[in-house]
């Protein structure tokens, strides 16, 4: 899709008074192209922190206390075993956040987060990012291509990138 300048001056208004922090990118055919910032510090931190997130999907009406890997900005959520069953996971496209502090009873950040579902068919990246979930997971049994495997016929893995 092509703009003009002066769109894409509006368009640089609107977006600086949103909450949401975006960069536009004008390319060389004078196309535009959005990206979101990096993760805010306190979400950031707040992980770093916690063994568990609870998501409350737009597919299900609760939360859901799920274990997760975070890395470059992104959190990795895997939904095909019994006891974490997002609720119609592959149609999941946004979802709340509630990080807790380890150990305590107290929440240290709440945030909105869109999702991307990372299923079977995305196989070479299901099994990349299902690596790091085995090596966080420490109760599984089998060898990682095995536990993948299995993972990779009974869910999807859920990418979460907060909207800060």
């Amino acid at each position: 899709m092509r703009f003009g300048a002066q769109m894409i001056k509006g368009y640089a208004r609107l977006f600086s008074t949103l909450k949401s922090l975006c960069v536009a990118v004008i390319t060389d055919d004078d196309t535009w192209q959005g990206a979101q910032m990096s993760i805010t510090t306190g979400i950031e931190d707040g992980l770093k922190k916690s063994d568990i997130i609870w998501i409350t999907p737009d597919t299900a009406e609760r939360a859901i206390p799920c274990w997760f890997v975070y890395r470059n900005g992104k959190i990795y959520v895997l939904s095909a075993e019994p006891q974490q069953m997002i609720p119609d996971a592959a149609n999941v496209r946004e979802a709340e956040v509630a990080v807790r502090w380890k150990g305590r009873d107290a929440r240290l950040v709440d945030f909105e987060a869109a999702v991307r579902v990372i299923g079977p068919d995305r196989q070479d990246e299901f099994e990349e990012i299902g690596q790091l979930l085995v090596a966080k997971r420490q109760s599984v049994q089998g060898s990682v291509d095995d536990v993948i495997r299995r993972w990779m016929a009974q869910g999807v893995i859920l990418e979460l990138t907060p909207r800060t």
